[in-house]
């Protein structure tokens, strides 16, 4: 089971980095405004623990990164500057 997610680089310009501490199956990285809306997402392939995730096409601002597979979920914070 998964404890947490981590981000790097945060704050990010282009790509964010997303690992966990085991590996998913089945599940979807997604990226969250402030208001709870999808502005990005990406399927986490088969028995991964990490992923980067491009964010050329996103403004700038706070947002989240959420991480969810089977029965796991995390949400963390991320920040968006160029």
């Amino acid at each position: 089971m998964i404890n947490e997610i981590k981000l790097y680089p945060n704050p990010s310009k282009q790509f964010v980095n997303v690992l966990w501490d085991s590996k998913l199956l089945n599940g979807i990285i997604s990226l969250l405004d402030l208001n709870g809306q999808v502005a990005k997402s990406q399927p986490i392939i088969t028995n991964i623990s990490q992923a980067k995730l491009d964010l050329s096409d996103i403004q700038n601002g706070v947002y989240y990164i959420k991480v969810s597979a089977d029965e796991f979920e995390s949400v963390k914070p991320l920040i968006i500057v160029r």
